[in-house]
């Protein structure tokens, strides 16, 4: 069954977060900022996607490019993984090798009362990550389901955004991004290891914590990232970081793409750029807002299956509305800095892709005032005013 197949697909009824952070275990301080490079791989595994979550841990930690162990004040490399299993309290672990070059894991907290799609908890790792290991590159992977902007529930429910799934919760991706924020730290880049993240919407959303993002505009398949090549891509060599992200994201590509069922989409987003993009897209709008209630969306490149039709190719969407090709050109430009790889296979799952400019769109409809009304609450709807 190719739904079975599939990483991101939810089968029950959502229902709202009612989770509080209750006690944790953190047992260690802060360490010299001495560190190079650190990544947090969080993984809100707690539901039908577990076992996939065992294969990528494993696959992480038979990586001969695990980080070595590093004494207290010396530079070197981190890697973490915030794991929550089902069965299985959510802990942050580091992994790293030995010098007998055997891979191990330290327990650094526990949170036996938390959830792991609560944005607090989020809040709470990250920060606690960030204190015991400050590094000139950070990075963090957001593994689970995904509903990219969604607000809760909405994509297996549509009447009343989202990252996440445990057990009938999911994190809204606004309160998400507030998270990561109040980190306070500047995230080097974000993976999204979930479907249909890859939206303007949730790029801007995330562009003041991070300088670059990777993710998928449509859904991704189950066995996710191939993190043996994440794990050499991020610590094998010492390139610029904007290099090892495009061959990251290229691996993800051939990893898929090369398979016996080729099915996927990816791209780099550089998310310093993002004000570029949005004052093309916010001059469209000013002069052609009123042609897309008369747009025809069958015509629009959909990265969508079923009828979850709140995903479309920005670029396609933007030159199928707008009636000025100087708009059209400052906008193709815009997208030249600021998707630096798209890539895509096809077809996804059945659905053609003749056109992928790596990022997707919601396309508004004054039948669904609900979800209109929620989109104008995100950074993206204030930059460029689509929804007014």
């Amino acid at each position: 069954d190719e739904d079975m197949a599939l990483k991101k697909m939810r089968s029950v009824v959502l229902f709202l977060i009612v989770l509080s952070l209750s006690v944790s275990c953190e047992w260690f301080g802060k360490k010299e900022d001495k560190i190079e490079r650190s990544l947090l791989i969080y993984i809100a595994g707690n539901n039908n996607l577990s076992s996939y979550g065992i294969k990528n841990i494993n696959d992480i930690k038979s990586s001969p490019f695990v980080p070595q162990y590093f004494e207290k004040g010396d530079p070197g490399d981190v890697l973490m993984i915030m794991s929550h299993l089902s069965g299985e309290i959510p802990r942050l672990k580091r992994i790293y090798m030995d010098k007998f070059g055997k891979v191990q894991e330290e327990i650094l907290a526990e949170y036996p009362e938390s959830s792991s799609v609560d944005p607090k908890t989020v809040e709470q790792v990250l920060k606690y990550a960030q204190t015991l290991f400050p590094a000139k590159e950070q990075g963090v992977v957001f593994w689970s389901h995904g509903t990219g902007w969604l607000p809760e529930g909405f994509y297996e429910k549509p009447v009343e955004t989202s990252f996440g799934y445990e057990q009938g919760a999911e994190i809204d991706i606004i309160e998400l991004a507030e998270a990561v924020r109040l980190d306070k730290t500047k995230y080097s880049y974000i993976i999204f290891d979930a479907c249909l993240m890859g939206g303007v919407e949730v790029a801007c959303e995330f562009s003041p914590a991070a300088d670059y993002m990777i993710a998928s505009v449509t859904e991704i398949l189950a066995n996710g990232f191939p993190y043996a090549k994440v794990v050499q891509d991020i610590f094998s060599t010492t390139d610029p970081l904007e290099v090892r992200l495009k061959t990251l994201a290229e691996d993800y590509f051939s990893y898929y793409s090369e398979s016996s069922n080729p099915a996927a989409t990816v791209s780099l987003i550089n998310l310093t750029k993002i004000d570029q993009l949005a004052s093309a897209m916010k001059s469209i709008y000013d002069k052609d807002r009123g042609r897309i209630a008369s747009l025809d969306v069958s015509k629009i490149q959909r990265f969508y299956r079923y009828n979850k039709h709140w995903f479309y190719d920005l670029e396609d969407f933007a030159k199928a509305i707008s009636t000025d090709t100087g708009d059209v050109e400052n906008l193709e430009k815009a997208l030249e800095n600021v998707v630096e790889v798209q890539l895509s296979t096809p077809y996804f799952l059945g659905v053609e892709i003749d056109k992928h400019c790596g990022l997707s769109t919601y396309i508004p409809n004054p039948k669904n005032s609900y979800l209109d009304n929620y989109y104008k609450g995100f950074l993206w709807n204030q930059k460029v005013s689509l929804i007014q």
